[in-house]
């Protein structure tokens, strides 16, 4: 009976270590995502995010934007279903599976070559996903709402906000781009709320 408790201790143990080898790895790549996101989100703009950013930027840009977090829940469920159905057809049924991979996974390269095509195809997957999500934040610009800054000379700018790091605000000011330090140069920042139209 003891060995029966200690198994279960062990089983308990194990499957504690891999949920939070799971939760790291689900981390990781969900700061890859917000970092892809957010560059090519700013390189619509001609900004080099990452000559503005540090390190805590993009720890916590996963979190800073409710769609790119749903979009790395999708983006590892659809990675883990892949690799699911993968080894599924390949155990459940190895005829449909050697037509499924065209005859090739007999050859002994065939497992790398899969694993290697799946990271390629996840890979072109985030760049067109951040793509599009570049273009879609770039169309809500024009209805974004304007912010004034105040800067400790009474100097005044104001803009749309197209983003923001720990240390600058990104302003779109008509077609020009102003990449504001946030320091104790600026006094304050006014969010301009806009009227609705009747």
């Amino acid at each position: 009976m003891q060995n029966n408790e200690l198994s279960k201790k062990v089983d308990i143990n194990e499957s504690i270590k891999k949920g939070q080898s799971f939760l790291g790895l689900l981390y990781l790549v969900m700061i890859a995502i917000g970092m892809i996101f957010s560059y090519k989100n700013y390189a619509e703009y001609g900004i080099n995010i990452f000559e503005y950013a540090d390190v805590f930027d993009f720890f916590i840009a996963p979190f800073t934007d409710f769609y790119i977090v749903v979009f790395a829940f999708i983006t590892l469920f659809l990675f883990f279903a892949l690799l699911f159905f993968d080894s599924w057809l390949e155990k459940r049924s190895p005829k449909i599976y050697k037509i499924y991979s065209m005859g090739l996974s007999d050859k002994s390269w065939y497992k790398s070559f899969t694993k290697v095509n799946y990271v390629i195809l996840l890979v072109l997957y985030l760049f067109l996903g951040s793509s599009f999500y570049a273009n879609y934040t770039v169309s809500k610009m024009s209805t974004a709402k304007p912010i004034t800054l105040t800067y400790s000379d009474d100097t005044v700018i104001t803009g749309k906000q197209i983003g923001k790091t720990k240390e600058v605000i990104f302003l779109q000011v008509d077609s020009d781009i102003y990449a504001v330090p946030i320091t104790s140069l600026v006094k304050d920042i006014k969010i301009t709320v806009l009227e609705q139209e009747n």
